[in-house]
C-alpha cells in the first residue's frame, strides 16, 4: 500500500494531427504532469515523415509546447539522432522542459557518438 500512495507522474504522448489540435484540451486534464511529443509518428501523421525540421512539423511541437506552458505542465520528447538532438536543443530554449533518449538507451556526446 505504501507504493500505492506515493506520488506519480502522468505522461501523455500526443503523437497525432488531432492531439496537436487537441493539446489544450489534454493539457487541461487535473493530474496531467508532461505532454510528450512524439515526433515520430506526429511526423507521420502530419504527411512529413521523419522532417523534424519541417515548418508544419515546428509549428505542430510548438503548439503542444504552448499547451503545455499554458496549463502549467512540463514540455518534453523524445532525442534520437544528431539532428533530433539539436532540434531539441532549439525546442528547450523555445520552452520545452524535457528530453530523453531515444528508446535503444542510446545518448548523444559531445562528440555527437553515440555511448550507453
Amino acid at each position: 500500500m505504501a507504493a500505492a500512495n506515493r506520488p506519480m507522474m502522468a505522461i501523455v504522448k500526443i503523437e497525432t494531427a488531432a492531439g496537436v489540435r487537441n493539446a489544450d484540451a489534454i493539457m487541461s486534464v487535473p493530474g496531467v504532469d508532461v505532454g510528450f511529443v512524439g515526433h515520430t509518428d506526429l511526423s507521420v501523421s502530419l504527411g512529413i515523415p521523419g522532417q523534424f525540421a519541417h515548418r508544419d512539423f515546428i509549428t505542430a511541437r510548438d503548439a503542444v509546447a504552448a499547451a503545455c506552458r499554458k496549463h502549467k505542465k512540463a514540455a518534453g520528447c523524445v532525442v534520437g539522432s544528431p539532428l533530433a538532438f539539436w532540434l531539441l536543443a532549439i525546442a528547450l530554449r523555445e520552452g520545452l522542459d524535457a528530453m530523453r533518449p531515444d528508446p535503444s538507451g542510446r545518448t548523444l556526446t559531445r562528440r555527437s557518438r553515440t555511448s550507453r
